[in-house]
Protein backbone atom coordinates (compact mmCIF):
# COMPACT_ATOMS: atom_id res chain seq x y z
CA UNK A 1 0.00 0.00 0.00
CA UNK A 2 1.38 3.48 -1.16
CA UNK A 3 0.87 6.41 1.05
CA UNK A 4 1.49 10.36 -0.08
CA UNK A 5 3.96 12.00 2.06
CA UNK A 6 2.29 15.29 1.69
CA UNK A 7 0.24 15.43 4.84
CA UNK A 8 3.46 14.82 7.13
CA UNK A 9 5.11 17.65 6.15
CA UNK A 10 2.91 20.20 7.92
CA UNK A 11 3.86 18.19 11.22
CA UNK A 12 7.45 17.86 10.67
CA UNK A 13 7.69 21.34 9.82
CA UNK A 14 5.73 22.31 13.03
CA UNK A 15 7.83 20.21 15.05
CA UNK A 16 10.98 21.37 13.88
CA UNK A 17 10.65 25.14 13.31
CA UNK A 18 12.49 24.46 9.75
CA UNK A 19 10.61 24.05 6.07
CA UNK A 20 10.55 21.05 5.12
CA UNK A 21 11.19 20.00 1.28
CA UNK A 22 10.66 16.23 0.09
CA UNK A 23 10.17 14.78 -3.36
CA UNK A 24 6.24 14.80 -2.69
CA UNK A 25 6.01 18.54 -2.08
CA UNK A 26 8.61 19.40 -4.97
CA UNK A 27 6.98 17.13 -7.69
CA UNK A 28 3.61 18.55 -6.69
CA UNK A 29 4.91 21.95 -6.79
CA UNK A 30 6.43 21.64 -10.36
CA UNK A 31 3.49 19.85 -11.75
CA UNK A 32 0.74 22.37 -10.25
CA UNK A 33 3.44 25.01 -11.52
CA UNK A 34 4.00 23.68 -15.15
CA UNK A 35 -0.23 23.37 -15.61
CA UNK A 36 -0.51 27.07 -14.53
CA UNK A 37 -2.63 26.10 -11.59
CA UNK A 38 -1.69 27.44 -8.25
CA UNK A 39 0.66 26.12 -6.27
CA UNK A 40 -0.82 25.72 -3.31
CA UNK A 41 -2.04 22.74 -1.21
CA UNK A 42 -3.41 23.33 2.36
CA UNK A 43 -1.83 21.47 4.76
CA UNK A 44 1.12 20.18 2.75
CA UNK A 45 3.89 22.76 4.06
CA UNK A 46 5.67 25.51 3.38
CA UNK A 47 6.34 24.87 -0.58
CA UNK A 48 3.07 24.54 -1.03
CA UNK A 49 1.33 27.47 1.24
CA UNK A 50 3.26 29.95 -0.32
CA UNK A 51 5.14 30.60 3.17
CA UNK A 52 8.67 29.80 1.20
CA UNK A 53 9.10 31.29 -2.67
CA UNK A 54 9.96 28.80 -4.93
Amino acid sequence: MSRCALPSIRPVEEASGLPVLSAATATAYRILAELGLPTVVPGAGSLLSRRIGA
